[in-house]
C-alpha cells in the first residue's frame, strides 16, 4: 500500500543518513549491518534497563513523600516490570506481523520510545500515588516495547558464537544500569535544595522532593536516545546471515523479493568437486556430540511429504540431499532439495525460488512450540525467576539507608552491579559457548542463591559493594540465556512465529515482577528488616534451578520434533 511504501521509504532514508557513517572506505559496500543492529540493541538496552533498575531510587523518596508503607511503594518499580514483560508480549506479535508484511518493525522502538519518556516526565507531576502508578503502566509498556524485545531480534543477526553476541548486546543492561544510577542520584542530589539526605527521618520534605526534577530529565534523555537507535533495527533479508558467517559462499543479490539467489548458491555448493559425504540425521549427530555441542548445535531443518503421492515427490528426491563436506567444516550446512513450482503439502516446507518473503516458513507451528518439553520448562522457570530477579535492585538503595549507610551509598551500589553486568557481558559470553547455555544458567543460578543468602548480613560498605557486584555479574544470566537456549532450539523451526515466542516468554515474568519486590516490601513492613525477604528470595530460587535440571538439550528437543512431526535435521557445528 501507499502507506506501507511511504513507510520503508522514511525508514530507508534515516538509516542510510546515518549508515554513512559506518563504511569501510576500502569497500563499496557498508558493514554488515547485524553489527549495526548489535550497537543499536545495546542503546536500547541501555535506556530500558538503565530506566528499569535505577527505579529503586525513587523508592524512598516515594515513600516520604506520600507518606506511605514500604510495600506499597514497592509497586512502583514493580509495575516497570510487570507492564514491560507484559507488553513484551505485544510487541514480539506486531513485530512479526509487520515482518511478515514487509513494514519496518522499527516503528514498535520509536513508539517504546515516546512511552518511556512521556511516562516519566507526567509522574514528575503526579500529585498521588495512584497517578504514579498509572504513569510507571505507561514508562513499563514502552520498557517492553524497546529493551525487552530488542534481544531477541539481534539474536537472528547471528548462528555463529550467538552466545557470546547476544551477550554482548544485553551488556548494554549493565552499562544502562551503572550510568542510570550514578546520574539520577547526581540529579537527586542536584535538585536538592536542603543539602539534606532523603532518609525516612528528614525534617524537611523538600528533601526528598528532588525525584520529580530528576525524572523530567532521565525521560527525556530517554527518548532521544532510543529515537537515535530505533531505525535501524530490521530483521534480516533471506540468506543475509548465510552470506555473512559463510566466509566465502557468495549468496548474490539478498533483496526481500528475490529467493533465487539462495538456490543459485545452493547448486554451486553442490557442483563443487569436494567430496560429498551422505545425509546427516539427528541420530548420527546424538552419537557423535558431547553435551554442550548438543545444546549449541543445528540447524537446518526440511519437513517430508508424507501423502505418498508420488507426483508430490517428482522434484524433490531426499536421497539426493548431500551436505559438502567442506563446508560442513566451515560451519555451512546446505540443504540440497528442489520442490516443484508452486507445490507446497501441508506436512512439507522447502525453499523455492519466486517467493517474495524475507523469512523462512515456519516447520512446526507456534502452537505445537508451545507444546515442547524446552518451551514449557523455560516458561515455568521464567515465572519462578521473575519473583526473585529485581527484589534486591528495587531494594538495595533502602536497605542501605535501613542500615546506617547513605543514599550515595545505596546508589554506588546499584552502580556497581550495573558495572559488573557489563564485565558478565564480556565473559560469560564465552564461558557459555564452551560449556552450553543451559549449564551455564544453572551455575549463575546457584551462585545467585549465595549471594542472595550474603545480603541481609551487608552492614558495611565494604560488604554492600561486594555483594552488589556479585549478584549484578551473575544476575546477568537470567534474561540472556533463556532466550539463547530458545533461538537455538526454535530459530529454524519456527522461525515465523520467533518474536512472539520470545514475547510469550517475556510474558511469562510478568506476574513474577509485579509480585516480587513487593512481597519483599511487605516482609520489611512485618518483620523490620530484610532478613525474610532475602529467604523468600533464596527458597524460590532453589525451585527454578530444580527445575532447570529437566530441561533438554537442543539436539534432544529437535530429535523429539523431528520424530512427532516426521522432520529430518542436518546439523552444522558451529
Amino acid at each position: 500500500s501507499e502507506i506501507s511504501e511511504r513507510l520503508r521509504s522514511l525508514q530507508s532514508s534515516i538509516t542510510a543518513m546515518f549508515s554513512t557513517l559506518l563504511f569501510d572506505c576500502n569497500r563499496s559496500t557498508p558493514i554488515y549491518h547485524g553489527y549495526i543492529v548489535l550497537l543499536s540493541t545495546f542503546m536500547i538496552r541501555f535506556v530500558a534497563f538503565g530506566v528499569l533498575y535505577s527505579a529503586g531510587l525513587f523508592l524512598v523518596p516515594l515513600d516520604v513523600t506520600f507518606d506511605l508503607s514500604r510495600s506499597i511503594v514497592s509497586f512502583f518499580p514493580s509495575i516497570y516490570g510487570a507492564f514491560a514483560l507484559i507488553s513484551a508480549l505485544c510487541a514480539g506479535y506486531i513485530q512479526d506481523f509487520l515482518a511478515n508484511r514487509d513494514l519496518p518493525i522499527s516503528m514498535v522502538f520509536t513508539f517504546g520510545g515516546f512511552l518511556i519518556g512521556i511516562g516519566m516526565v507526567l509522574s514528575s507531576y503526579a500529585q498521588s500515588i495512584a497517578a504514579v502508578l498509572c504513569y510507571a503502566a505507561i514508562t513499563g509498556t514502552g520498557l517492553g516495547f524497546t529493551g525487552f524485545s530488542s534481544a531477541g531480534l539481534c539474536s537472528q543477526w547471528f548462528k555463529k558464537r550467538k552466545g557470546t553476541t547476544l551477550l554482548l548486546a544485553m551488556s548494554g543492561n549493565g552499562f544502562g544500569s551503572f550510568f542510570y544510577a550514578f546520574a539520577l542520584q547526581t540529579l537527586l542530589n542536584y535538585f536538592n535544595e536542603t543539602g539534606e539526605d532523603c532518609t525516612l527521618d528528614s525534617a524537611s520534605f523538600i528533601a526528598c522532593d528532588s525525584w520529580r526534577q530528576a525524572s523530567r530529565v532521565g525521560g527525556c534523555f530517554s527518548f532521544l536516545m532510543i529515537m537515535i537507535a530505533s531505525p535501524f533495527m530490521r530483521l534480516p533479508r533471506l540468506g543475509e546471515v548465510e552470506e555473512h558467517e559463510s566466509k566465502g559462499v557468495y549468496l548474490g543479490d539478498t533483496k526481500a523479493d528475490n529467493r533465487g539467489s539462495l538456490a543459485t548458491a545452493r547448486t554451486a555448493i553442490l557442483n563443487d568437486p569436494t567430496e560429498l559425504n551422505h545425509p546427516v540425521t539427528t541420530s548420527e549427530v546424538n552419537a557423535d556430540l558431547s553435551y554442550d555441542e548438543q545444546d549449541e548445535g543445528l540447524i537446518e531443518l526440511y519437513v517430508e511429504d508424507d501423502d505418498g503421492d508420488d507426483d508430490d515427490k517428482e522434484g524433490a528426491d531426499a536421497s539426493d540431499r548431500k551436505v559438502s563436506q567442506g563446508r560442513r567444516d566451515s560451519g555451512v550446512s546446505v540443504l540440497s532439495s528442489e520442490s516443484k513450482q508452486g507445490k507446497r503439502s501441508s506436512g512439507a516446507s522447502v525453499l523455492s525460488s519466486g517467493s517474495n518473503r524475507s523469512r523462512r516458513p515456519s516447520l512446526i507451528s507456534a502452537k505445537q512450540t508451545m507444546m515442547t518439553k524446552t518451551f514449557g520448562i523455560l516458561v515455568f522457570w521464567e515465572v519462578a525467576s521473575s519473583l526473585t530477579y529485581n527484589n534486591f535492585f528495587v531494594h538495595v538503595q533502602a536497605f542501605a539507608l535501613d542500615v546506617g549507610l547513605s543514599s550515595n551509598d545505596g546508589a554506588a551500589a546499584l552502580s556497581l552491579s550495573g558495572l559488573a553486568m557489563v564485565i558478565s557481558g564480556l565473559t560469560l559470553g564465552y564461558i557459555s559457548d564452551r560449556i552450553g547455555h543451559i549449564r551455564a544458567l544453572q551455575s549463575a543460578t546457584i551462585c545467585l542463591m549465595l549471594t542472595v543468602l550474603a545480603w541481609p548480613h551487608c552492614t558495611t560498605r565494604t560488604a554492600l559493594f561486594a555483594t552488589s557486584f556479585s549478584y549484578g555479574y551473575f544476575a546477568f544470566a537470567l534474561p540472556s540465556m533463556p532466550l539463547a537456549i530458545l533461538t537455538n532450539t526454535y530459530g529454524e523451526v519456527s522461525q515465523t512465529y520467533m518474536l512472539t515466542l520470545i514475547g510469550i516468554i517475556h510474558a511469562a515474568q510478568g506476574p513474577g515482577k509485579f509480585l516480587g519486590p513487593a512481597i519483599t516490601g511487605f516482609c520489611y513492613d512485618y518483620y523490620g528488616n530484610y532478613y525474610s525477604g532475602a529467604m523468600f528470595t533464596f527458597v524460590v530460587m532453589l525451585v527454578g534451578n530444580i527445575t532447570l535440571l529437566f530441561l533438554p538439550s537442543t539436539a534432544w528437543q529437535l530429535k523429539s520434533i523431528s520424530e512427532k512431526y516426521s522432520a529430518q535435521f542436518v546439523f552444522s557445528q558451529h
